[in-house]
């Protein structure tokens, strides 16, 4: 089993358990919306709201990033009155945890959402611990207003197991202080030029198979000398995203990439001079949603109306802000791949022409 380790190199290992009920980011507190019936993105949802409302809370298992989250269920109970508790884990612990409490037949979670590892979910419902989505008949999937290319299918190609809630897009982070004007990069591709040579700080690519995927994509739509290049600008590597970004801002470079919003948020409410772009070929995680089998879980109709409104337009919208984006969103960039394992042939190249060992 492959596991992606995307946010344990990007921000410390986290365990976190919440009520919803906080304000939102900012210090606002979303407007509720009693008795919100039926909405026009999220399908029919009248039934389900109602026999959600009576089991009272939901409980989610969630890969994203606390600040996500936070406003996740904040916006939640304050459209439905629902409380989310959540817990934030690693891939690793959120998989055994999930995987242990089913096979005990006391499975805690509702709700999962984790980065695109389909090979654990197929897993999942292949045991009934987790339902085929497609099954799941939520109403939001009714209206065919759903992006498919964010549907993972399951093995026997009849349904899919989970679906995109948003994206997590790599930008190319600097530090003002160091990058203006003419050197700001567009693209990756831009950072072998010889004028970034001693500027670049970069996670190191063997420190998540999302970050490695990163730049095994990168080498397939530019070419390996994109690689070569880089490596000729004497880079230093680091174990996290957050470390690489930390380096660049005090002083050890200027440029850090592949980074996800979230760190340079973090950079920023430091202080730090920072920005970002987001390039045209690019690649993330992509956070899945997956619900516990309805015999199963603890609250099955709150974790399917949770993983409805998360899976709409608006739930997106009111989820994602601006750390994530909206698989409904046009500023998905046109050359963005979902992360993915690379194969031990790939990653082996990918330090090769980094000049790197795979030790």
């Amino acid at each position: 089993m492959t596991h992606h380790l995307h946010w344990a190199i990007a921000l410390p290992v986290i365990a976190v358990i919440a009520l919803a009920g906080c304000s939102a980011p900012g210090g606002t507190t979303p407007s509720s919306s009693s008795g919100s019936k039926a909405t026009g993105d999220q399908g029919d949802i009248t039934a389900l709201e109602a026999a959600a409302k009576k089991e009272g809370s939901v409980v989610w298992y969630t890969e994203e990033p606390p600040a996500l989250d936070d406003q996740t269920v904040a916006a939640f109970k304050a459209k439905f009155g629902i409380n989310v508790q959540y817990v934030a884990l690693n891939s690793g612990p959120l998989t055994q945890r999930y995987e242990a409490e089913a096979q005990s037949g006391s499975p805690a979670a509702d709700v999962v959402t984790m980065s695109a590892d389909t090979e654990f979910m197929n897993k999942m419902v292949s045991k009934n611990y987790a339902m085929n989505l497609s099954s799941a008949k939520l109403p939001v999937f009714k209206l065919n207003t759903y992006p498919k290319a964010y549907k993972q299918a399951t093995p026997d190609g009849k349904g899919f197991v989970s679906a995109t809630m948003g994206i997590g897009a790599f930008e190319i982070i600097y530090d003002t202080k160091t990058i203006s004007g003419s050197m700001i990069p567009k693209t990756f591709k831009d950072l072998t030029k010889s004028k970034y040579k001693g500027l670049l700080t970069l996670p190191d690519p063997t420190a998540s198979a999302t970050i490695m995927s990163f730049f095994v994509n990168q080498a397939k739509q530019y070419g390996d000398s994109v690689l070569t290049g880089i490596a000729a600008n004497k880079p230093q590597y680091f174990n996290t995203i957050s470390a690489a970004g930390q380096a660049m801002v005090a002083g050890q470079g200027g440029i850090t990439v592949p980074a996800l919003p979230a760190v340079m948020a973090a950079l920023k409410s430091s202080g730090a001079p920072v920005d970002g772009v987001l390039p045209p070929i690019t690649s993330g995680p992509a956070f899945n949603v997956m619900l516990t089998a309805t015999k199963k879980s603890p609250h099955p109709n709150a974790g399917k109306l949770f993983a409805n409104w998360l899976l709409s337009k608006s739930g997106q919208d009111s989820s994602q802000g601006s750390i994530g984006i909206s698989v409904y969103s046009p500023s998905i960039p046109k050359g963005y791949t979902p992360a993915w394992t690379p194969t031990a042939a790939e990653s082996a190249k990918v330090l090769k022409l980094l000049g790197r060992s795979a030790g």
